[in-house]
């Protein structure tokens, strides 16, 4: 479940301020997370002023300095945050030349970066294609006789993230027949095709114009042919990833949910089968039926497969995100069957009946406040919840229930987790989901011991992260002075750096750029320590309100694993 969690967190937690919304199952707030207002307090963030001006221009002499690849490929990355050309250079000019470094994790990286930064101007979206597809042009920028299968995988990434961001039906067009190409093509390298399939599902209309439509018929039918055609038992695991982008592409009230709702509750009852026989479609076939159905007569059908999914499939894993998949629905019934499943669940699938019974409480919760309502929490899930974190002495039980009572706004659970937190500070990891469990709460009256768990967790990164993310939703102006006391002054260490640079992205405020750009510029110390300065000011200058990789992230089927994607911390799931 925590695995699940990371994923899927910026749905449920805003990267800045106050969040406006809760996200509702099939809507694009569920992919791309809550979108945050920018409140009083945040006046903080970087103004235009300090991008052209400081920003910008020191990412670029670092970036030529040639220090060392970490600080290369940081750059890049902060710069593509950023997005925007500066007055006397182009983002273009200082990421295209990377593409011929003779190092792969440099050439991969930028041409992710050319589509990070979102500018779609005619040179940037046809060198992004040449690469993708081992064009001639891809292949001269490269200065190799071919582009090699990890810089395809990551441009076709970008194409997707540049498709996503551009308001130009031309650009879009052009970024959906390339990838189109990628899926169909049975030749294609499995990390190429996955990307691929990843970019198609960042295609999403944006508009009712015709050439919209036209758009999206063709990535879903490239989808459901590869998805369903099948091709080498190699190809399962890419395959997997068909169903999730559909779903996203679709979306709950689209016009072809019907047929697709159909198809994967067809995969998971036996009756349609993908030309393969590994469990990853299934896994994935659940995680669509989640976002694809709503608690309407309409989609009782698909309930019910996935009821008897929980009980009855031979995969641990596909029961679970089957579970997981109730919870996004929601509804009365689904409801009631959680808290069933929650009371006879063996201690493998409780956390997971915990987190679906969060999920489902917070979606009503959205529902309500889009209705004009003031929601009251469910006072059976809340004390069930409660009861259940007093009595458990699992710590991974009690972390998923710290989680689910937050995500179920059940305020009366702030002084137990509150009590928890303090008391699990010799366990980082349950106590950092103490930390998130009471952020989601809402509660101002958790600040002060957040603010103390921040300041004595120099030594332990992912507390660390964990308790600043907590602050930055509470809205807290203050966190990021901690967090560079702890990056000037501490003895460097990876993960803590690494923390203290997600930490400061996430709190994003103005006042860390003066301190992250005299680290960047400090000759005298690790390089390494330049890199994460480099990523922490991408992360306070992003341009965008939710993380990049949290676009991609949220909904897959991330069991269903290739290298550029997760794992090993080389995939673009694992970059700052």
């Amino acid at each position: 479940w925590t695995y699940w969690w990371e994923y899927n967190r910026t749905a449920f937690l805003a990267r800045r301020g106050e969040p406006v919304t809760g996200p509702r199952t099939g809507s694009d707030d569920f992919y791309l997370g809550v979108r945050s207002a920018r409140v009083g307090d945040r006046d903080f963030a970087p103004s235009a002023a300090d991008l052209e001006q400081r920003v910008l221009p020191a990412l670029r002499a670092a970036l030529e300095s040639g220090s060392s690849r970490d600080v290369a490929t940081a750059c890049m990355i902060a710069l593509a945050k950023v997005g925007r050309d500066h007055r006397e250079f182009a983002l273009f000019d200082l990421l295209a030349p990377r593409l011929a470094s003779g190092y792969q994790e440099e050439r991969e990286t930028a041409a992710l970066a050319l589509g990070l930064a979102g500018i779609d101007g005619p040179r940037e979206l046809g060198l992004l294609i040449a690469l993708a597809a081992d064009g001639d042009a891809g292949s001269i920028a490269c200065g190799r006789e071919h582009v090699d299968d990890r810089t395809r995988a990551f441009a076709a990434y970008g194409l997707g993230l540049m498709a996503q961001g551009s308001a130009r039906l031309q650009t879009r067009f052009r970024i959906a027949a390339a990838l189109c190409d990628l899926v169909g093509d049975p030749q294609t390298d499995r990390d190429v095709v996955v990307a691929a399939i990843h970019g198609l599902g960042l295609c999403r209309p944006t508009t009712a114009r015709p050439g919209e439509r036209a758009l999206l018929d063709a990535a879903l039918a490239r989808l459901e042919q590869r998805f369903v055609g099948g091709g080498r038992a190699t190809d399962a695991i890419a395959i997997a990833h068909c169903p999730t982008a559909i779903a996203r592409l679709v979306g709950i009230e689209g016009d072809r949910a019907e047929h697709f709702r159909a198809s994967f509750a067809g995969v998971l009852a036996g009756g349609v089968r993908p030309a393969h026989s590994a469990h990853d479609p299934a896994r994935s076939a659940a995680l669509a039926l989640g976002a694809l159905c709503g608690p309407t007569a309409r989609d009782r059908s698909c309930v019910d497969v996935l009821s008897e999914t929980v009980h009855a499939h031979r995969d641990h894993q596909t029961r679970y995100f089957a579970i997981l998949a109730l919870g996004q629905i929601g509804g009365a019934d689904n409801r009631v069957t959680l808290l069933r499943e929650f009371d006879r669940a063996n201690v493998l699938e409780r956390p997971w009946c915990a987190l679906a019974l969060g999920v489902l409480e917070h979606a009503r919760f959205a529902r309500c406040r889009a209705e004009g309502t003031s929601p009251e929490p469910d006072r059976l899930v809340g004390e069930t919840l409660l009861a259940a974190h007093r009595d458990s002495r699992n710590p991974d039980l009690r972390a998923a229930l710290a989680v689910a009572l937050g995500l179920c706004r059940y305020t009366p659970a702030a002084t137990a987790l509150g009590e928890a937190l303090r008391d699990s500070l010799h366990r980082p990891e349950l106590a950092g989901y103490h930390c998130i469990g009471l952020a989601l709460l809402r509660d101002p009256s958790a600040l002060p011991i957040l603010r103390a768990v921040l300041a004595e967790s120099e030594r332990r990164p992912e507390l660390m992260r964990q308790a600043a993310t907590a602050l930055a939703h509470l809205g807290d102006s203050a966190a990021a002075v901690p967090l560079l006391e702890l990056l000037q002054n501490g003895a460097p260490s990876v993960t803590r750096l690494a923390a203290i640079a997600s930490a400061l992205g996430v709190v994003g405020d103005r006042r860390a750029i003066g301190p992250l750009l005299e680290i960047l510029a400090d000759d005298g110390r690790p390089r390494l320590c330049a890199a994460f300065a480099a990523a922490a000011l991408g992360g306070v200058c992003d341009k965008d309100d939710v993380p990049w990789n949290g676009r991609i992230a949220a909904g897959i089927n991330y069991r269903a694993a290739v290298d550029t994607l997760v794992g090993a911390g080389c995939g673009i799931l694992d970059i700052l």
